[in-house]
C-alpha cells in the first residue's frame, strides 16, 4: 500500500507483486521512474499511477474511477490475463487512461500491449496522443457508468495509433451498464507533412456509435468526430445507430478525414 496524501512517491526500479495487489491512496502520484512494474492487480484509489519511461505488466485494475494511469516519455505495459483466467477475459478499467510522450516536442511515445483481449473502459476518459498506441486489443466497448450525466471526452491524436477487433461507443449490456450516453471520441490528425498519421486500425470488425444489448438498455447522444486527415482503417462497417433506444447519436468526418 502507497499513501501518497502528502505528495509524490517516487520508485526507482522494479516494483512487483505477483501475489498480491498494489493498493494506491492519496491524491498526488506513485511514480514508477524508469524501471519495470510486474503485478497481478492494480487498486488505483485516487490520484494516479504514473508509468515514466517505466516497462511491465499490470493484469488488472481495481474499479475506482476518480483516479488516473498514465504512461509517459517511452513507458509500455503489458496487460495479459492472470494465470487463472480466461486468454480472452476483458480488462476493465475504470480511472481515466492517458499515454502520452512528455510533451509535443519531446519525449518516446509509449504503447500499451492488450495481448488479444477485449477491453471494457467504464466512466474516466481514455486519451492518446503524440505517437502513443493501445495495440493488440480485442473489441473496445466504452460505457459511461451508472448515473453519469457529463460528457465522457476520448481523444485519439497527434500521431497516435489505437488497435482494435471493433470499437464501441456508448455500449451497454445486460449488466448494471444498462444505460450508456455522452461518450464523445475525436480523432485528429495532423496536418504537417511528413509526420505520422493518427489512425485507428479495427482489424476487420465494426465501429459503432451507439450500441445496446437489448430493447431494456439505451445508448443515447454518443458521437465521434474525425478530423485533420485521421484515418479509420480496416473497418468492416461503421455503423450509427437511431431510432427508439438509440437516439441522437452522430458521426462526423471533416479536414481531411479518411
Amino acid at each position: 500500500r502507497f499513501d501518497a496524501s502528502n505528495g509524490n512517491i517516487v520508485v526507482n526500479g522494479r516494483l512487483a507483486g505477483a501475489d498480491f495487489a498494489l493498493v494506491k491512496t492519496g491524491g498526488h502520484d506513485l511514480i514508477a521512474n524508469g524501471g519495470a512494474i510486474d503485478l497481478d492487480r492494480a487498486d488505483i484509489k485516487e490520484g494516479r499511477l504514473v508509468l515514466l519511461g517505466a516497462s511491465g505488466a499490470i493484469r488488472s485494475f481495481g474499479l475506482q474511477s476518480d483516479a488516473e494511469i498514465a504512461l509517459l516519455n517511452g513507458a509500455s505495459l503489458v496487460s495479459a490475463p492472470p494465470a487463472d483466467a480466461s486468454p480472452d477475459a476483458p480488462l476493465v478499467v475504470y480511472p481515466t487512461v492517458s499515454l502520452s510522450g512528455v510533451s509535443k516536442a519531446t519525449g518516446a511515445p509509449c504503447a500499451w500491449d492488450l495481448a488479444g483481449r477485449p477491453l471494457r473502459k467504464v466512466s474516466g476518459a481514455l486519451t492518446l496522443a503524440h505517437g502513443a498506441s493501445l495495440t493488440n486489443a480485442g473489441a473496445i466497448a466504452i460505457f459511461s457508468a451508472p448515473g453519469q450525466t457529463n460528457d465522457i471526452a476520448c481523444r485519439v491524436e497527434g500521431g497516435a495509433t489505437l488497435q482494435a477487433k471493433g470499437l464501441i461507443l456508448g455500449a451497454t449490456e445486460n449488466s448494471e451498464l444498462r444505460f450508456s450516453r455522452r461518450i464523445a471520441l475525436t480523432v485528429a490528425g495532423t496536418l504537417v507533412p511528413g509526420t505520422r498519421q493518427t489512425t485507428i486500425d479495427l482489424g476487420g470488425s465494426s465501429l459503432q456509435v451507439g450500441a445496446r444489448a437489448d430493447s431494456d438498455t439505451r445508448s443515447v447522444r454518443n458521437s465521434l468526430t474525425v478530423t485533420d486527415g485521421a484515418r479509420i482503417v480496416n473497418a468492416g462497417a461503421v455503423q450509427v445507430p437511431g431510432g427508439k433506444g438509440d437516439d441522437f447519436n452522430t458521426a462526423t468526418f471533416s479536414g481531411g478525414a479518411t
